[in-house]
């Protein structure tokens, strides 16, 4: 299950700032990589005590991980140079 999860974000996210580059999203480059790491710290705490309190760890983990994909899918779509 780790190894998915990390091939995942290993895959898209390193040709994140290509993919921002080309769309004219350039000046935001700086946001989507800082924001990322900050998530990571502060979730796990959040997270963990909905988790430990109301609902199965692995269900969490599987409904965040459909969000996910689902934000993922749906980024280019949503990603237009500014006018």
């Amino acid at each position: 299950m780790m190894f998915v999860l990390f091939f995942v974000w290993g895959a898209w996210y390193p040709t994140m700032g290509t993919f921002m580059t080309e769309n004219g999203l350039s000046a935001h480059i700086s946001w989507a990589y800082s924001v990322a790491p900050i998530a990571a710290i502060l979730m796990p705490f959040f997270m963990g005590v909905f988790a430990d309190r109301l609902v199965n760890t692995e269900k969490l983990q599987g409904v965040l991980l459909i969000l996910s994909a689902i934000a993922i899918c749906a980024a280019p779509h949503f990603a237009s140079p500014e006018t």
